[in-house]
């Protein structure tokens, strides 16, 4: 049956999530195709979800940092079986949208939806940026993917900007990061 609502379809829907669940977190909108793998090059650097462990080793002292993976038309086919093809960095999605055809249009739409979202940066090669006008974007050579030192850059000092900005200890509302939310939402689901 097709939606009624203005929002597009995703995986998991986007009910699962509450303010709960996302309290105080920082979101990275993830596009892969020029991001995790280069678009051109030698067939190690284009092999799809090359940089994925590059990725998620710069997020790994950040564990209140969720993904929302925008996906394209071949991994929305199977897009319950995604996080399994990035290895841990897929412990961090907390959705998966459609990429096309309005990639700023769901990213805009999923923030409004969550306003508990404090800070998000969006990964995306220059090749998006012509979609992205008005979103907060690190762009990097799509020839060159996450092995673009200006993309490291600039993810590693924001990174930096959010680390100091997390609350050190508290309610423990971060403990577990993305993972342990996760697990929170496909027990309220069930």
């Amino acid at each position: 049956m097709p939606s009624t609502d203005s929002h597009p379809p995703s995986y998991p829907p986007s009910h699962a999530h509450s303010a709960a669940q996302l309290v105080e977190a920082s979101v990275v909108f993830l596009s892969a195709s020029g991001v995790l793998s280069a678009t051109s090059g030698s067939a190690e650097h284009t092999r799809r979800y090359v940089w994925a462990p590059a990725l998620e080793a710069m997020l790994r002292p950040h564990p209140h940092i969720c993904l929302v993976y925008l996906a394209d038309a071949d991994e929305l086919h199977d897009a319950a079986a995604l996080p399994q093809r990035l290895g841990h960095l897929g412990d961090r999605i907390i959705q998966i949208l459609p990429a096309a055809p309005a990639m700023a249009g769901a990213i805009q739409a999923w923030l409004a939806a969550h306003p508990e979202v404090r800070e998000y940066r969006v990964l995306a090669n220059q090749q998006d940026g012509y979609a992205l006008s008005g979103l907060a974007v690190l762009y990097c050579d799509p020839e060159r993917g996450l092995d673009d030192p200006a993309l490291r850059a600039s993810l590693a000092a924001w990174l930096g900007e959010a680390h100091e900005a997390w609350p050190p200890a508290g309610d423990g509302n971060h403990a577990g990061g993305c993972a342990a939310r996760k697990r929170q939402r496909v027990l309220q689901a069930s």
